[in-house]
C-alpha cells in the first residue's frame, strides 16, 4: 500500500477506523488491491493495529492456497 486516505469521521465518535474502497494506481477499485492488503493484515504477527482490523472486517477473502512463509525476527 502506498497511500491511505483518512478523515476522523467514526474515528473520533466511535473510536473504530472502516475501509471504504481500494484503488489501482488509475483510480479504479481493485479488489486485487484489497486481497493484498488483507493477506497482509490477516497474516500480521506483530503489532496489532486498528487500519489491519478494519482491512479483516472489510471484507472477507477465501485465503485456500495462501500462507505465512517467513516470520519476522522480533
Amino acid at each position: 500500500m502506498n497511500v491511505i486516505c483518512s478523515d476522523k469521521t467514526g474515528t473520533l465518535t466511535e473510536g473504530k477506523v472502516r475501509v471504504q474502497s481500494a484503488c489501482d494506481v488509475e483510480g479504479a477499485p481493485s479488489d486485487k488491491v484489497l486481497l493484498h492488503a488483507y493477506l497482509n493484515a490477516f497474516y500480521e504477527s506483530g503489532f496489532i493495529n486498528p487500519i489491519d482490523e478494519a482491512v479483516r472486517t472489510h471484507r472477507p477473502f477465501d485465503l485456500a492456497g495462501y500462507g505465512k512463509t517467513r516470520r519476522n525476527p522480533v
